[in-house]
C-alpha cells in the first residue's frame, strides 16, 4: 500500500512556492506527486530546477508548447535524430533539460550511452501526466516503454493533478509515497451535467448560450464528423487532433485541422491528445463543452475523476462555463471492481492450467493445440511475453470498467461528479422525440424505400412541434428538419407529407412517381397562395417598426388564413424572417422584434 503524505498550498502559490515553504527546493524523489489542481507549474518547476532532468510527456503538443517557452529545453519525438540529443547533452553539462515522448525515450538512452553519460546517476526522471500510462495502455502499449529504466534512476517521480495509483509492486519496493498537494482554500468549479437521449440536439440548444469561443472536447473523430454533417451552425470551426485524425477528416473541404494548438475559431473541437498537460492560451474565457456520444462512440466516455479535471485545467485564464453533455446507455456492459478481480484471477488460472497441460502431454498435436490456445487467450494482453503480470494493462482494464459503469445511469454519473472535490455539479436531463439511435439509423439507411419509411415515421413523431405555441418547440422543429432533410428528394418527400399526409404516402406505397405528381399538383396552388401572402405581409408591416411576438403572430396567422394556407393554432412570429430582415431588441416592457429591412 502506497502511503500518502499531504502538504498544503496557499491561494496564489505555484508548486515551487509551496515546496520551498515546506523546505523542499525541488520535486522530491520517489514520490507520486498528486498536484490535485492542474496548472500549478510542476513541469515548469522541474525545467527551472538546477539539475539535469528527463521529463516524459505522453503527447507531442505539450512538448512543442514547452519548447516554445523554454529555449534550453530539447523536445524529442518522431523525427528528432539521436545526434541532436547528443549535441544537446554536450551543450548543457550538469543542467541538461530533455522532454521526450515514451516512444522516443530509446533515443535519449542511446545518446547517453554514446556520450558516456550515466543518466541513472546524473539525471532526475519525471513522468508527467502519469495516469496516461494506465489510461492509454490498451491502445498504446509503447507508453510504458521507459518504465523498466525509470526504476533504475537514483532520483525519479511520477506527477499529475489526477494520478491513478498503480498496483505495480515496484513502487512499494522502491519506497514510493503519494505526495498530495492539498489546496488550503476553496477551489471547486461549477459544472453543468446534461444527460440526454440526443447529444446533437442538446448541443444545439447549449451553443446559443455560449457567448465566448467554444471549446468542445470529444474523444471520437467519427463523432466530430457526424456533428459537422448534422449541425449547419458549426461554421467557423477548427478540429485539433492527431495527424491520423487529420488524414481521416481531410476529404472534407474548407475544414480547419491542426495537430498542435493554433489560433482558435468560434467553435473548436479537441480530441483526447489535448485533454491534459497542454496549455491552451486564449485571451478570452471560453465556454467549455465535454461531449460523450455513447451510441455513436463508446470510447467517448469521459472520466470525472481524471479527464474532466484535466480538461478544465487547460485554460490558464479560466473559463466562462463548463458543461458535460452525454447520452446514457443502460445496456452498456461493465464489470464492478470485484468482478474484474475475479475475472483476472480465473483467467490467469485457466492460462496456467492450459500451459501445464501442454507441457505434460507428449503427443505433439495435443501439445501444439494447447499452446495455440494459450497464445490466443484474451488474458495474454494482461501479461508480458515472459509471463509476468502487466500491472498497468490490468489497471487499465479496471479503470475502463469503472468509467463505463458510470454511464449506465444518469444517477451514477451525477454521483461520480458529486464525489469529485474539484466540481460543484448541477444536473439536467433533456429528452427529445428524436434520439441518438434515430440519428445513427438515419445515416445507415441504404434502400430508398426504407429511408422513406424511416423519414415518414420521424415526420410523424415531430409533427406536434410544428404546431406548438412555444417558440422553442418551433425552433426545435426547424432544426430537426434541417438535419433530417439531407437531399432534394428528402425535401420533396417532406413537401408531399405536408400537402397530402402520411396516409396518402402509405396508400401509394411510397412510389416515386405518385409522390412527385402529388407535389407538382399541390405546388401550383401553393405557389399562388404564397405570392398572395407575400403581398399582404409586406403591406401589413413597415421597416423600422418594432412589434411584440404576440402581435406578429396574430397578424401572420390572420394572413395565412386569408389566403387559405394551412395553419394550426397560430403562426410563429419568426416566420416574418421569410420576408424581412429582423432583429431582437430589449425594451423596458420586454423583448421585441424590429424590422430592419426587406429581403
Amino acid at each position: 500500500m502506497i502511503r500518502t503524505v499531504k502538504l498544503d498550498i496557499r491561494k496564489g502559490e505555484y508548486l515551487s512556492d509551496a515546496l520551498r515553504r515546506h523546505g523542499k527546493e525541488n520535486i522530491p524523489t520517489r514520490v507520486i506527486l498528486n498536484k490535485v489542481l492542474p496548472g500549478l507549474g510542476a513541469t515548469y518547476c522541474e525545467i527551472m530546477s538546477p539539475r539535469s532532468s528527463i521529463i516524459i510527456e505522453p503527447n507531442v503538443p505539450v512538448i512543442v508548447g514547452k519548447m516554445e517557452k523554454h529555449k534550453n529545453l530539447l523536445g524529442i519525438y518522431r523525427g528528432v535524430k539521436t545526434d541532436e540529443v547528443a549535441r544537446h547533452i554536450r551543450k548543457y553539462p550538469g543542467c541538461c533539460k530533455i522532454m521526450v515522448t515514451p516512444e522516443s525515450f530509446w533515443k535519449v538512452k542511446q545518446a547517453m550511452e554514446d556520450e558516456g553519460v550515466d543518466m541513472y546517476k546524473d539525471f532526475f526522471m519525471l513522468f508527467d501526466e502519469c495516469e496516461k500510462i494506465i489510461q492509454d495502455n490498451d491502445f498504446r502499449e509503447t507508453i510504458e516503454a521507459p518504465l523498466d529504466d525509470f526504476f533504475l534512476f537514483r532520483q525519479m517521480a511520477f506527477v499529475s493533478a489526477t494520478p491513478i495509483l498503480p498496483r505495480d509492486p515496484r513502487f512499494e519496493e522502491h519506497g514510493f509515497t503519494e505526495l498530495r498537494i492539498e489546496p488550503a482554500y476553496p477551489y471547486r468549479k461549477p459544472l453543468r451535467l446534461i444527460t440526454t437521449n440526443n447529444v446533437v440536439e442538446a448541443l444545439a440548444e447549449v451553443l446559443p448560450e455560449c457567448k465566448s469561443k467554444v471549446c468542445i472536447f470529444v474523444n471520437s473523430i467519427d463523432t466530430i464528423e457526424s456533428l459537422y454533417k448534422d449541425m449547419a451552425e458549426l461554421q467557423n470551426s477548427a478540429t485539433f487532433c492527431s495527424t491520423q485524425g487529420i488524414a481521416k477528416l481531410r476529404h472534407v473541404k474548407d475544414r480547419s485541422m491542426h495537430d498542435r494548438i493554433e489560433e482558435l475559431k468560434r467553435y473548436n473541437f479537441f480530441t483526447s491528445r489535448f485533454f491534459s498537460a497542454v496549455d491552451i492560451d486564449v485571451r478570452c474565457k471560453p465556454d467549455i463543452i465535454l461531449l460523450s456520444d455513447l451510441y455513436g462512440a463508446e470510447q467517448s466516455v469521459i472520466d470525472p475523476r481524471t479527464e474532466a479535471i484535466q480538461i478544465a485545467g487547460r485554460f490558464r485564464n479560466g473559463f466562462r462555463s463548463l458543461t458535460h453533455i452525454t447520452s446514457i446507455k443502460p445496456s452498456l456492459e461493465a464489470m464492478n471492481a470485484s468482478e474484474v478481480d475475479e475475472w483476472l484471477e480465473s483467467a490467469r488460472l485457466a492460462m496456467t492450467e492450459i500451459r501445464e497441460k501442454s507441457k505434460k502431454d507428449k503427443r505433439r498435436g495435443y501439445r501444439e493445440t494447447y499452446m495455440e490456445a494459450a497464445v490466443n487467450l484474451t488474458y495474454q494482453q494482461y501479461v508480458y511475453q515472459n509471463g509476468k503480470d502487466n500491472y498497468f494493462r490490468q489497471d487499465n482494464f479496471r479503470e475502463q470498467e469503472r468509467v463505463k459503469s458510470l454511464y449506465r445511469s444518469a444517477d451514477s454519473l451525477f454521483n461520480a461528479y458529486r464525489d469529485v472535490p474539484f466540481f460543484e455539479v448541477t444536473h439536467e436531463d433533456k429528452q427529445y422525440p428524436l434520439t441518438d439511435n434515430d440519428r445513427l439509423a438515419r445515416h445507415r439507411q441504404t434502400s430508398r424505400k426504407q429511408r422513406r419509411i424511416f423519414l415518414l415515421e420521424q415526420f410523424e413523431r415531430i409533427a406536434y412541434l410544428r404546431f406548438s405555441p412555444d417558440e422553442k418547440d418551433q425552433d426545435r422543429y426547424s432544426r430537426y428538419l434541417a438535419r433530417i432533410l439531407s437531399s432534394e428528394y428528402d425535401c420533396m418527400f417532406h413537401e408531399c407529407y405536408l400537402r397530402k399526409g402520411a396516409d396518402y404516402i402509405r396508400s401509394v406505397d411510397f412510389k416515386d412517381s405518385e409522390i412527385k405528381r402529388a407535389v407538382e399538383e399541390a405546388g401550383t396552388t401553393v405557389f399562388r397562395k404564397k405570392q398572395q401572402l407575400k403581398e399582404i405581409v409586406e403591406k401589413q408591416f413597415r421597416v423600422g417598426e418594432t412589434y411584440s411576438r404576440s402581435d406578429l403572430s396574430v397578424i401572420l396567422t390572420a394572413a395565412y388564413r386569408k389566403v387559405g394556407l394551412p395553419v394550426n393554432k397560430r403562426v410563429s412570429a419568426t416566420q416574418l424572417k421569410d420576408y424581412f430582415e429582423i432583429k431582437e431588441v430589449n425594451i423596458t416592457s420586454g423583448r421585441f422584434l424590429k424590422i430592419v429591412g426587406k429581403k
